[in-house]
């Protein structure tokens, strides 16, 4: 039976090699890998500022990943189609967000506000 303060190297799929570079990566255990999050996230880039973009801020169209608390949603429905979500999101820094899920009504249940999330998608300044 596995547990939280399972050694990696104990892990199905994980040799001495690939337990060494976890480890030196400061992931020891079980618990240490679920929670770990993702090494292309690093610090959150700044998206904008006062509406404009700043230096090293992604472009418009280019996948972005933002952890983020989730502030509200709202089912937009698309003409007869399943209904689209408009959300408001704030990162940890403060910044607010506004999210759109088109044919998404299911994710409704699923996105709890208050709660935190990893979104992923296209960036679009409007």
């Amino acid at each position: 039976m596995l547990s939280a303060d399972t050694a990696l190297a104990a892990l199905h799929g994980i040799g001495p090699a690939r337990a060494q570079g976890l480890s030196a990566l400061g992931l020891e255990t079980a618990w240490d890998l679920l929670h770990a999050p993702p090494r292309c996230l690093g610090p959150p880039p700044p998206l904008c500022e006062a509406g404009a973009p700043v230096a090293g801020a992604p472009v418009a169209g280019e996948v972005v990943r933002v952890r983020a608390r989730l502030l509200s949603v709202v089912a937009r429905f698309n003409r007869g189609r399943e209904p689209g979500l408009e959300a408001v999101l704030e990162r940890a820094d403060g910044q607010r967000l506004r999210a759109r899920f088109f044919r998404a009504g299911w994710l409704a249940r699923l996105l709890v506000p208050g709660g935190w999330f990893l979104f992923e998608g296209a960036l679009d300044r409007r």
